[in-house]
């Protein structure tokens, strides 16, 4: 039975990661067959100490939260999350049919589900499902469907997961997606819009939270005669026109004191390109 029918239940993070403490080591968690088990990695005995493992008729695949709290296991009515210092109880289960992929928020407060699905009729586009639940009441908080199209990066080609990336911090307070020409930020308290409306950048490509702060940097590629730019927030903090680009990639330094982007370039031939740095 899937749906908000459990009571969240799991151990604290903070007896298991304890525990790891005093062991010096990690959990990992191997699949084989039915079987999932999980296991302590202890470097000083040399071997693996067995936690938990039990027969799972799993979909396609098993993800620890991003905190270590949960291992979440996808089904075919949809995902569950298990937890525990040594019992991994089914703490909650989410029901999404055929669901494909999860990712939670940084905190493990939200449990973001996705699914896709063929249309009957060839002529027609595949349709996408997102759900966000709250992973301890495991109620849907927000739903977004849809033509595959509306959730592609930038609004062409495929679509890139996660959809949504999450505000850097632990308190999961904005979420956010790129379409075509815009970037849609969402806050948790109404789960809608800030200012109910997207940020309209023309030619937006991709964007990256700062780890502590609600600060965005996007990167917008060069158009004709425009060029590239980098520039972090609504209110902006910096610009910079980067020319020749062939593509960007963007890194925060953990404590924000840094945006470090990854500039791909086209040599005067264009026949191909070399990678240097910009800091900010």
């Amino acid at each position: 039975m899937y749906g908000p029918h459990l009571k969240l239940s799991c151990t604290p993070l903070g007896k298991n990661y304890s525990t790891g403490l005093q062991k010096a080591c990690h959990q990992f968690v191997i699949r084989s067959g039915l079987d999932t088990e999980v296991l302590w990695n202890d470097a000083r005995q040399l071997k693996a100490d067995p936690v938990y493992k039990r027969p799972f008729r799993i979909k396609s695949f098993v993800q620890w939260s991003p905190l270590g709290t949960y291992l979440a296991t996808i089904h075919r009515q949809g995902a569950a999350v298990w937890g525990g210092a040594s019992t991994f109880n089914c703490c909650m289960r989410y029901a999404h049919l055929q669901v494909k992929l999860i990712d939670f928020s940084p905190g493990e407060k939200y449990l973001v589900t996705y699914s896709s699905h063929e249309p009957s009729n060839p002529c027609d586009t595949h349709r996408v499902v997102l759900n966000i639940f709250d992973v301890r009441a495991g109620k849907v908080m927000r739903d977004f469907k849809g033509i595959a199209a509306e959730f592609a990066v930038g609004g062409t080609g495929g679509v890139s997961w996660p959809i949504f990336r999450w505000a850097g911090d632990k308190e999961d307070k904005y979420f956010t997606r790129i379409g075509k020409n815009v970037i849609s930020v969402y806050e948790i308290g109404t789960f809608g819009l800030i200012e109910k409306k997207s940020i309209k950048v023309e030619n937006v490509m991709d964007f990256s939270w700062s780890p502590l702060d609600p600060v965005l940097a996007l990167f917008v590629p060069e158009l004709g005669n425009q060029s590239a730019w980098v520039i972090p927030g609504k209110e902006e903090l910096r610009q910079k026109n980067l020319f020749n680009v062939s593509d960007c990639k963007m890194y925060w330094q953990s404590s924000e004191e840094y945006l470090s982007v990854k500039v791909d370039r086209y040599t005067k031939t264009k026949k191909s390109t070399y990678t240097g740095f910009e800091l900010f």
